[in-house]
């Protein structure tokens, strides 16, 4: 289930919530209760190999013959 950030239109607190994103029209502020708080950008994370750390060849890939040839 995702994790959606949000901002409140009357008492502008910010917060944020994990709900399906089929409901999130029925968001309401945990501070001041008020209906459709305004949906921020969020930003993501995604895993990358970092310094020193080579990604592994996917199975059956090391030496293959089409490697590199886009086929």
């Amino acid at each position: 289930m995702p994790i959606f950030d949000f901002k409140c239109r009357q008492c502008g607190h910010s917060f944020d919530i994990m709900i399906p994103n089929a409901d999130k029209d029925k968001v309401r502020c945990p501070e001041c209760g008020a209906p459709h708080p305004t949906q921020l950008l969020s930003s993501f994370n995604t895993a990358r190999p970092g310094p020193g750390v080579s990604k592994p060849a996917p199975d059956g890939c090391s030496g293959c013959a089409a490697a590199g040839t886009g086929g």
